[in-house]
């Protein structure tokens, strides 16, 4: 138990890491970057319709997750895990506001 606590210290201290904590600002540069293209030649503007439209197809965000993935599957692109987190939470954030 005192271990378990030690830990929890340490990370909270920035000493450990708890987990990989999603970084909007790099999901924003990341999407503009990698995404955005793709989605205006799609939808058009600035492609941000195909995350507001009426009959949009991403419904959670566990849905959002699997979409995103997707994206990276059919495009090729070389995104790391963290990235896509990162672009998750960044369209979750701006467009979607899924709770977590």
């Amino acid at each position: 138990m005192k271990l378990k606590a030690l830990l929890l210290v340490l990370a909270a201290a920035g000493a450990l890491p708890l987990a990989a904590q999603a970084d909007i600002g790099n999901g924003k540069a990341l999407y503009s970057k990698d995404c955005m293209s793709c989605h205006r030649s799609i939808a058009g503007g600035d492609g941000s319709s195909l995350f507001t439209r009426p009959n949009r197809h991403v419904t959670s965000l566990g849905g959002l997750d699997k979409q995103v993935k997707r994206c990276r599957a059919n495009t090729g692109l070389s995104l790391s895990d963290n990235q896509l987190k990162d672009i998750v939470d960044y369209l979750n954030a701006t467009y979607y506001k899924f709770a977590k």
